[in-house]
């Protein structure tokens, strides 16, 4: 007897549920369910939007989308001499990135991995977003750029960056991306004995970045940098507290499909509120 009461419970407990899953989120808020219901619906609803709708850019302006694979090759203007660089990117979520760099110049080679968090963004029409980006890896560096400016070394280089974007246009159209980064260095001279760790601050870099086609991106920086405690090379201090420049060029091949323009008006929000 109590087995057929059970088993006539999870008839109606199923019942139940799908009848739930099975109205739009209008539906669903406006009726008299209980609000942890309707919490979970809606929170349900926001998940699978953002996750299903992110823009994908591949500069610290944005993010790609879960599962989506980007090949990235730039330029760094950072690093003396500016190295050429390849980068792998992976979205494992839509708000988490992973990716690893490698490349470099003339006696400069540098090989980073780095993790890329969204933080927030406005989810009605992703017009604001923010996002942090570390970056940690090797760098070395030999070269001669003058007699007076001699680099040999090799570091183990930590970058903590902090972005904030804004997207221009209509949800549907947001193709582009301007971004303010701002960047702290720890280079930690692993060559010798004594050597010092130098610490550098680069506290507003411009950025750009569009889509070119369905799966092309192209994205510029530009700003400037400070090194607080200079930068020690074989042929002594340099940068002793003076700015100089900094940048990065690049383009993006993204496998994603229809990630240039895919972000549809908020009201579909609704036949999020079911899984398919």
């Amino acid at each position: 007897m109590k087995s057929k009461k059970g088993f006539m419970f999870f008839l109606v407990f199923v019942f139940s549920v799908s009848v739930l899953f099975s109205q739009t989120k209008e539906e669903v808020l406006n009726s008299d369910l209980p609000e942890e219901y309707k919490a979970a619906v809606e929170k349900m609803a926001a998940y699978r939007y953002a996750k299903e709708n992110t823009i994908s850019f591949v500069s610290n302006g944005g993010m790609i989308k879960e599962n989506e694979h980007a090949v990235v090759a730039y330029i760094d203007a950072d690093l003396l001499p500016p190295a050429v660089m390849l980068s792998y990117q992976y979205g494992i979520f839509y708000w988490l990135t992973l990716g690893f760099d490698i490349g470099g110049d003339y006696g400069a080679f540098m090989a980073l991995l780095k993790v890329k968090q969204e933080m927030s963004r406005t989810r009605d029409n992703d017009k604001f977003f923010w996002g942090w980006h570390i970056r940690t890896g090797f760098k070395q560096n030999q070269v001669e750029l003058s007699d007076n400016l001699v680099f040999d070394d090799l570091s183990y280089i930590i970058v903590f960056e902090n972005t904030v974007a804004l997207r221009p246009g209509q949800a549907k159209h947001q193709r582009q991306v301007v971004y303010l980064n701002s960047a702290f260095y720890f280079d930690f001279d692993l060559s010798g004995e004594g050597r010092q760790v130098d610490y550098r601050i680069a506290p507003a870099v411009l950025g750009f970045e569009t889509l070119i086609g369905e799966f092309g991106n192209f994205f510029i920086e530009v700003g400037a940098a400070v090194s607080l405690n200079g930068t020690e090379t074989d042929s002594g201090l340099v940068n002793d507290n003076r700015w100089f420049p900094v940048g990065k060029i690049g383009f993006a091949i993204r496998t994603g499909r229809h990630t240039a323009h895919i972000l549809s008006d908020p009201a579909s929000l609704k036949k999020y509120s079911s899984p398919k």
